[in-house]
């Protein structure tokens, strides 16, 4: 709940959706560049990192949600330390926004938050932090050749050793733009081409500093309507701005061969990736190379209840990490919450090995969700604290009150193993809400919290309680 990098980006998103829009609504038919009587084949797949995204939606009309907030915050550990905490009023006002254009020359979808923050009794600077996951997709010739723009903002640790105490924060962007070539092969058959440019930039840990390319060739087949496969070809360039041979920093190339296998049914979808990937380091480090294994399954149990399933096991950086598809069915305008992520912003190229559950009810009244993750992280090029292994536990519930008013909980607990000193930091946090919409446009939640870090270093844990009130007005 409580600095902005390239956030211009999501303006930029918007107002090139919106110019397109035009041309795009009058367009004779509908196409998104695929074969006749084929819409989703072959399906969507991030062409940066070969992983499965959402579809677009069919074709509608372009979109802007937004809400304004203004928040207060009281906390009683702003700077989360273990002694002498400081107390601290903090004014919060907030945009959220939402974007959507579904149409046959361009599709876009973006959503975002900008939070800025007035610490009112001067114990650190005012600040402005934002996250933004953005895609625009531009069909120059349908069927042929689309130009894709992205981009991922959000919000991480400088250190992820010490507290997300407000100094230790800092605004992380990955920017992706580039041509896709897709072409037949066959009735079944299709070929496609991608060439990427990727800048990755972090306000203050400058030794992440990177430019990529990336060239991937794919040849992907329709087994049946509900089922793909595809064999891609993938390689990349990194270029550091700050190359420093003193702590593992090298450029590299990479290389991904790899199967994957896609099937999507009404209640299931199946996800399986297989291959091997070959890094070779310019100075310092020999090459390495390992599996590629990228598993998932979301299953629709009934009309309330859904679970998912996916396991990991790659060669990667926090680059890949950091470029989450929006999601736009599960955004909350007027939610206040800025998530502060858990990303490792290193130049550190490492084996993750991770495994995560979910569960969900949706009921009229009530929901619930439990998830849990474990990773694994072993580095190829750097020492110090990258290498790590990681268990977090979450789980949510709301109850409808009344028709407008909502009662809310959340809780988690994270631990963290540092295999470099043996130490061991345990993060638990927990949170009840109440919120209600006053009438369509207007609506407020208070919040209560507490955070903690109990930890084997010393000097380094931390216990904080927050109260969190925000009214909110929505387009």
């Amino acid at each position: 709940m409580r600095g902005a990098n390239k956030l211009a980006m999501a303006v930029v998103l918007t107002m090139a959706g919106s110019a397109s829009a035009a041309l795009a609504q009058s367009a004779a038919s509908e196409d998104n560049g695929y074969p006749a009587g084929q819409e989703t084949y072959p399906p969507q797949t991030n062409t940066v990192f070969g992983q499965p995204e959402t579809p677009f939606e069919p074709a509608t009309l372009p979109v802007l949600d937004w809400a304004v907030g203004l928040g207060y915050e009281h906390t009683d550990n702003v700077n989360r330390v273990a002694s002498d905490p400081v107390n601290q009023d903090i004014l919060q006002p907030t945009l959220n926004f939402t974007y959507r254009q579904q149409g046959s020359a361009v599709q876009a979808q973006v959503t975002g938050i900008i939070q800025y923050t007035d610490y009112l009794q001067g114990f650190y600077d005012n600040d402005i932090f934002g996250q933004l996951s953005g895609q625009l997709n531009w069909v120059i010739s349908p069927k042929r050749l689309n130009f894709d723009i992205e981009d991922y903002a959000s919000v991480q640790p400088v250190n992820t050793r010490v507290s997300n105490a407000p100094s230790n924060l800092q605004q992380v962007n990955v920017f992706v733009a580039g041509p896709t070539l897709t072409f037949l092969m066959g009735d079944a058959l299709a070929g496609e081409a991608d060439l990427r440019y990727i800048n990755s930039t972090a306000s203050k840990s400058k030794s992440y500093d990177s430019q990529r390319g990336m060239g991937a060739f794919r040849v992907i087949r329709n087994l049946t309507p509900t089922d793909t496969l595809s064999g891609n070809v993938q390689a990349t360039h990194v270029d550091f701005n700050n190359v420093d041979p003193l702590v593992g920093t090298s450029n590299y190339n990479k290389y991904d061969v790899y199967l994957q296998y896609q099937r999507i049914l009404t209640h299931l979808n199946l996800n399986l990736a297989l291959g091997a990937s070959r890094i070779d380091f310019s100075q310092g480090t020999s090459s390495r190379s390992g599996g590629y294994v990228q598993a998932s399954a979301t299953w629709q149990a009934s009309a309330r209840t859904s679970l998912a399933l996916g396991a990991t096991s790659q060669i990667t950086d926090s680059t890949a990490n950091l470029a989450q598809s929006p999601n736009l069915a599960t955004i909350t305008l007027t939610n206040p919450n800025l998530q502060i992520g858990s990303s490792v912003i290193t130049p550190s190229v490492y084996r993750e090995n991770s495994l995560n559950l979910g569960y969900a009810y949706l009921g009229p009244r009530f929901t619930f969700n439990l998830s849990s993750y474990y990773t694994r992280l072993r580095p190829l090029n750097t020492t110090g604290d990258v290498a790590r292994n990681g268990y977090v536990v979450s789980a949510g519930a709301t109850y409808l009150i009344q028709p407008l008013l909502t009662l809310g909980a959340t809780a988690s607990y994270q631990v963290t193993e540092y295999i470099s000193d043996h130490s061991r930091d345990r993060d638990p946090a927990f949170s009840v809400y109440l919120s209600r919409e006053m009438t369509p446009h207007w609506s407020w939640s208070v919040t209560l919290a507490h955070n903690g870090r109990l930890t084997t270093m010393p000097g380094l844990g931390y216990q904080e309680n927050q109260l969190f009130a925000i009214l909110y007005y929505r387009r």
